[in-house]
């Protein structure tokens, strides 16, 4: 994953998709691609399921309190001309902008690499491309 990190564009991700697909092809190996945009996935993000990952990844209780006093009762309303919405509160997401947006969301999506076996995941911030190769175009 190269998002968020200083030095890193979505042309590193780019570049090293295309080396590794010219490099099977080069080798007579079919390639196959899904291109996934996981757009509004910080919106998304439920609160409940991040916290059981950090504690199944071994955070310590009290980052994981920290965490979830960070990310809970938070609320938010809707303004739209004249009419205001009741203030609701939010149980899933991350705030927009924050230092630990980005954080917050590699690491709810972290265990999608153990997941996905002969196969490779190119991901940069919300855009995920999982890619396969294979002599036989049948596999």
């Amino acid at each position: 994953m190269c998002a968020y990190r200083r030095g890193y564009g979505c042309q590193t991700t780019l570049l090293r998709m295309l080396e590794d697909w010219k490099r099977a092809l080069d080798d007579h190996h079919h390639v196959g691609a899904i291109l996934m945009d996981l757009s509004k996935a910080f919106d998304c993000l439920p609160h409940d399921l991040f916290l059981r990952k950090l504690s199944a990844y071994g955070v310590g209780e009290g980052a994981v309190r920290l965490l979830q006093s960070y990310l809970g009762n938070r609320s938010q309303r809707v303004k739209l001309g004249p009419n205001t919405s009741e203030w609701r509160l939010l149980k899933k997401g991350v705030p927009q902008g924050s230092i630990l947006g980005p954080l917050v969301f590699n690491i709810f999506i972290n265990d999608i690499f153990y997941k996905i076996k002969d196969s490779v995941l190119y991901n940069y911030a919300d855009d995920n491309t999982l890619s396969y190769e294979n002599k036989n175009v049948d596999a």
